[in-house]
């Protein structure tokens, strides 16, 4: 990730400067397929629509399948996979009744979740500052070391699949868009908003990654725990 990060997030940069331009001239909570009718016609209208339906399923069941991997492993320890799919059915179940029983429930989780993120994030950060760090920088662009299952599979393939890692990692910030309606001040709040969400994502993610990848003392042991690395990765450097 020392190379990977920075290299999706600079380009993830550019589609937010794009989004963020957009949602300065035509601010509308149809975002998307909005733009896509205006510029390309109904029917890219219709296609973005369902595509971006599509993709906000998809994208909760996957959030959520991350979500499960800590949730199981900190509940169970070595999850079987009916424990997984329980603590999976539960988290999806949640989220449907909270969206059911209506908006504000969800309006205030959001502020506790960002609130929440800043201190755990801050957290992690400094308790890796101050007790992890075996390496130096240069470990970050090590590429001796690949996951890779077998010698036939090329180093620059698992570098490209762990490419998807930092590209899934970087989804929702055209939430200032979908607002944009309901923003005070919105030609300056909602533009900015798409763009500094992927910066300060991209500089914090950065930091608490390296922070973690420099800490690593044992890295067969992080490979070997799949799901449970980064859970392995910070154990290591708490000691």
């Amino acid at each position: 990730m020392g190379i990977g990060w920075p290299l999706v997030t600079i380009f993830v940069l550019l589609i937010a400067a794009s989004l963020a331009e957009l949602t300065l001239v035509i601010p509308t909570s149809g975002a998307f397929y909005h733009w896509a009718s205006i510029f390309g016609g109904k029917g890219w209208g219709w296609f973005t629509a369902w595509f971006n339906m599509v993709g906000q399923v998809t994208i909760v069941a996957g959030i959520d399948f991350g979500c499960v991997g800590f949730a199981s492993s900190l509940i169970f320890g070595n999850s079987t996979k009916s424990e997984i799919l329980s603590v999976y059915a539960v988290i999806l179940l949640s989220h449907a009744i909270l969206n059911h029983i209506g908006i504000k429930i969800v309006a205030k989780l959001n502020d506790v979740s960002a609130i929440y993120h800043i201190i755990g994030v801050g957290t992690i950060i400094a308790a890796l500052a101050y007790f992890g760090p075996e390496h130096n920088v240069g470990y970050l662009f090590h590429t001796g070391f690949s996951t890779a299952t077998n010698s036939t599979t090329p180093y620059w393939f698992a570098f490209l699949i762990g490419l998807l890692q930092a590209q899934w990692t970087y989804t929702g910030y055209d939430a200032s868009a979908h607002t944009s309606e309901e923003t005070i001040d919105v030609k300056v709040r909602s533009p900015w908003g798409v763009y500094l969400s992927v910066a300060v994502s991209g500089l914090f993610g950065f930091i608490m990654i390296a922070l973690v990848t420099i800490s690593i003392t044992n890295p067969q042991a992080v490979a070997e725990a799949g799901s449970n690395g980064f859970i392995v990765a910070v154990e290591q450097a708490m000691g």
